[in-house]
């Protein structure tokens, strides 16, 4: 049996998470969210991100009351699996 990682690229759109010299934190979590998928799942692991683009899972217009339901959104998709690893990825850019 294969095991199972949820992998979580830190924030998404409309919080881009930290900024700086060109970079934003939510692009580069997510693209390294995706390199990490594609060398697990090369090796039998079954490997789920919580977000499949670099937008949050919440159409909030208000950034409080989005951040809150995109953190609960991301929190019962990984609940939903049974993972046997959780990797959250946040940088600074």
């Amino acid at each position: 049996m294969s095991k199972v990682v949820v992998i979580d690229p830190g924030h998404g759109l409309p919080d881009p998470g930290a900024c700086g010299n060109g970079l934003q934190e939510h692009e580069r979590a997510f693209r390294l969210a995706q390199l990490v998928q594609n060398v697990l799942t090369r090796h039998g692991v079954a490997v789920f991100l919580t977000r499949n683009s670099e937008r949050s899972l919440s159409n909030a217009t208000n950034l409080k009351t989005n951040k809150n339901e995109d953190l609960a959104a991301r929190q019962r998709f990984s609940n939903s699996k049974t993972t046997d690893f959780f990797l959250s990825l946040h940088m600074n850019a």
